[in-house]
């Protein structure tokens, strides 16, 4: 399951603003990338936007967000999500 099903198998947060839609999620993961990305070694920008996403997970689950969610599964779903999201973007590159 990827972090976006794991994240309606709990339930959202009656707070959620209502669900972006493809392409304004395709323009939120250009916007995270620029700003990553900008005069910052490719590396450096992986690392910190690796932090940025265990940084949201931690606060999604430690204050609640996701209510009875266990961060082991909300870490393996999110492990799943990337996984996914590298081998689309490689086989994208590679066509």
């Amino acid at each position: 399951m990827n972090i976006l099903g794991c994240m309606g198998k709990w339930g959202a947060s009656q707070e959620q603003p209502q669900q972006l839609t493809q392409e304004e999620f395709s323009k939120l993961v250009m916007r995270i990338i620029k700003t990553a990305s900008a005069d910052t070694p490719v590396v450096e920008a992986a690392a910190a936007t690796a932090q940025a996403l265990g940084t949201q997970i931690g606060a999604m689950v430690g204050f609640g967000y996701v209510p009875g969610t266990a961060l082991e599964d909300m870490l393996a779903a999110a492990h799943e999500t990337v996984d996914t999201f590298a081998r689309d973007t490689l086989a994208g590159l590679r066509a």
